[in-house]
């Protein structure tokens, strides 16, 4: 775990879930002294039921998140950059309809929770 004490990973709001990492795959190029890193997880819910999580990573020093896409259900989101209160605002709005929002924000020192 991290200094922080913080968990990575996928984990379900409801420790009753089951839900697991079916394959990790990571890709990289290096142009001088800039690493460029690719990052995709493969997670399933084997229960028959909706279930809401929290993906925590790490990002190292002076990185920079250039995107996120997440697919839920064959679903592909892509995020955008909008003010902390609008996003919020706008997630819990999803939510009551019924949408399958996601929302990322730093959550710690070098960490980000979506």
């Amino acid at each position: 775990m991290p200094a922080n004490n913080k968990q990575t990973g996928l984990h379900a709001q409801d420790t009753e879930a089951n839900i697991g990492l079916v394959s990790a795959h990571v890709t990289g190029r290096l142009n001088g002294l800039v690493a460029q890193i690719k990052v995709r997880q493969v997670y399933k819910n084997w229960s028959d039921d909706n279930v809401e999580c929290v993906y925590t990573f790490p990002l190292g020093w002076q990185s920079v998140l250039l995107g996120m896409r997440v697919e839920l259900n064959g679903k592909s989101l892509t995020g955008t950059v909008k003010p902390k209160k609008v996003a919020e605002a706008q997630y819990e709005e999803a939510i009551s309809s019924g949408d399958l929002p996601v929302m990322l924000e730093r959550s710690g020192k070098d960490l980000y929770t979506a």
